[in-house]
């Protein structure tokens, strides 16, 4: 039985992801600092990615700079990235709110301990590249990237 994306992602696959992409959306986004969705959003923002929260229930508000909206088809424009903090069976979801829009992000990024094969294979069909149990703040320091298309010295 093969799956239906593998999640042993090459360096260079990694690396060119997290070049491409300067857009991101965090869907789950907290406000509180102790939250790794917190850490991560604060993480890219610092790096020069533009970040925007997408929870419910914070929606309106402006955290670290980042504007929240309540859901995806709310961003103000499309996004590069849909970085996913939420449980594995609720990224399913998250990837039927991507379907109905009318563009298309170049990854789905679901965090650590996040693995949806059918949501995968569904975004894998439309054109989305999936990144699955993987953090890209974690990846970003692995791989020495310093800043967008940078190594660190």
């Amino acid at each position: 039985m093969t799956r239906a994306y593998d999640t042993d992602y090459t360096d260079d696959f990694l690396r060119a992801i997290l070049r491409k992409v300067k857009t991101v959306a965090v869907v789950g986004a907290s406000a509180n600092p102790e939250r790794p969705s917190y850490e991560v959003a604060a993480f890219l923002m610092s790096r020069g990615y533009r970040v925007t929260g997408v929870n419910p229930g914070l929606a309106g508000q402006t955290i670290l700079g980042a504007p929240f909206v309540a859901s995806l088809k709310d961003l103000p424009e499309p996004v590069d990235m849909i970085d996913i903090f939420r449980n594995s069976a609720a990224a399913g979801g998250v990837v039927h709110e991507v379907l109905p829009l009318d563009w298309r992000p170049l990854v789905i990024w679901m965090q650590l301990g996040v693995r949806n094969e059918p949501a995968a294979a569904l975004a894998k069909a439309q054109g989305i590249e999936v990144i699955m149990n993987r953090c890209p703040k974690i990846e970003y320091s692995r791989l020495g990237l310093d800043r967008i298309g940078g190594e660190a010295d």
